[in-house]
């Protein structure tokens, strides 16, 4: 075995490839980290600790588990993505599937009523197209001012909880944080 320096692993060093220096940045977005960024939308972590980005849960009879929603996947060759729709009926995934396949979505498993198709996340009307269908959700970005108004409404529903009723301002709150 080879003799490791600098704390490399081994498997760095039989590979050939060395690995990235410690303050050097190296990233690289997945094309479902650089779809949810665009169209700021939010990925979680399946069961598999593969990234998703989840919609709704359409098929009621599944577990109640992120990867049993409809969502989109990283397909895995660097530049398409997939739709993974599930439904409690076979009309309902009939429906979807030719919408979807109309649109230039490609089938790549058909299941009596669930099933899988690629888009290309840089088509923007299959882009919103696969959003809607999977019911995704939208992060929210809020402004300055709407984080000022939620802090003041949350004081103020805490005051009246812990019996301090007092009337608070926007402009005390914004004194006490220093704006």
């Amino acid at each position: 075995m080879s003799e490791l320096t600098n704390g490399q692993n081994d498997a760095y060093c039989t590979s050939g490839f060395s690995p990235p220096a410690a303050g050097e940045q190296n990233r690289k977005l997945s094309p479902l980290q650089t779809f949810a960024e665009r169209h700021n939308l939010r990925i979680k972590l399946d069961s598999c600790r593969d990234h998703i980005i989840p919609g709704k849960k359409t098929a009621s009879d599944m577990p109640d588990r992120v990867e049993y929603r409809n969502h989109i996947y990283d397909h895995g060759d660097g530049v398409t993505l997939g739709v993974c729709l599930m439904f409690a009926t076979k009309m309902r995934w009939t429906y979807a599937k030719k919408k979807l396949t109309a649109a230039g979505f490609v089938l790549r498993q058909d299941g009596d009523t669930e099933g899988t198709l690629l888009f290309d996340p840089a088509d923007a009307k299959q882009a919103r197209l696969a959003i809607r269908i999977v019911g995704a959700k939208r992060r929210r970005e809020l402004t300055t001012g709407d984080r000022l108004a939620r802090a003041v409404s949350l004081k103020r529903a805490r005051a009246v909880r812990d019996g301090r009723g007092r009337s608070l301002e926007l402009s005390d709150h914004c004194e006490e944080q220093g704006l």
